[in-house]
């Protein structure tokens, strides 16, 4: 069974076909601007799942959708080994890049899924030591590719929240940097460079910075006490500021 409603992206399509709880696939018609859903009928088999190859969603490739609390998330980035490189360019930041266990969905639908007035962000992040801690954030918006994607967020919701403590305020409206595009607040030198040559919206340089070193690899090369000061490791401070992340997610609610 098919149907069809209005939309003007790819992206948009991918979110009208996440909200539906019946839709397997989707298909944008850019020339007529329509998003073509494809839903699941009565007759489809127990635990079959129809995925267009060609135009499949990245919301249901690389951005699946979880539940937490009830709500339900898009995951767009997700790390939980060292299996894939953080260490990418600028490019591929922009595009997105990953497997089915680790990804980065890419800032062009970053932009395009928090527009126009943002989505709630949640984190998720496990540490060195065992603990785990979530936070969210109202409004998480990023804006376009002219601007250099300008991150921007409403306030920390820490009703939700594992701490009061605010490790993205040092980095709202920053734009993008990565290890060959420069856009943090450091006059002679990179945050990139100095801090795994990931990528993130880098500051002076950062109080998080999940696209590092995971723990996980940087405790092959030390003890669990010095791997918290090595430059460029994957933290999140409101978490800890000795403890490096070994897995973290970063989700949009949709």
């Amino acid at each position: 069974m098919f149907g069809q409603k209005p939309c003007q992206s790819e992206a948009d399509c991918a979110i009208i076909c996440a909200q539906a709880p019946s839709c397997v696939k989707f298909g944008f018609l850019a020339a007529h601007r329509l998003c073509r859903l494809s839903h699941m009928t009565h007759a489809l088999s127990p635990g079959r799942s129809w995925v267009d190859p060609v135009r499949a969603s990245r919301i249901q490739s690389l951005c699946p959708l979880v539940t937490a609390g009830g709500r339900r998330f898009c995951v767009f980035q997700r790390r939980v080994d060292s299996t894939v490189a953080f260490d990418q360019p600028w490019r591929m930041y922009e595009i997105g890049f990953g497997n089915q266990q680790n990804w980065w969905i890419g800032l062009q639908l970053l932009h395009q899924f928090t527009q126009p007035s943002g989505k709630q962000l949640r984190v998720e992040v496990s540490l060195l030591n065992g603990e785990s801690h979530h936070f969210e954030y109202s409004g998480f918006l990023v804006a376009n590719s002219s601007s250099g994607y300008v991150m921007t967020y409403g306030r920390l919701l820490d009703e939700l929240s594992s701490s009061a403590n605010d490790s993205l305020a040092a980095h709202r409206d920053m734009k993008f940097s990565t290890r060959d595009r420069d856009n943090d607040l450091l006059a002679d030198a990179s945050c990139s460079e100095a801090d795994g040559l990931a990528g993130w919206w880098y500051s002076d340089c950062y109080r998080c910075n999940p696209n590092g070193i995971l723990g996980d690899g940087a405790a092959a090369n030390g003890s669990e006490e010095a791997v918290g000061e090595e430059a460029g490791v994957a933290m999140w401070f409101a978490a800890s500021e000795s403890q490096p992340l070994v897995s973290v997610r970063l989700l949009l609610q949709v």
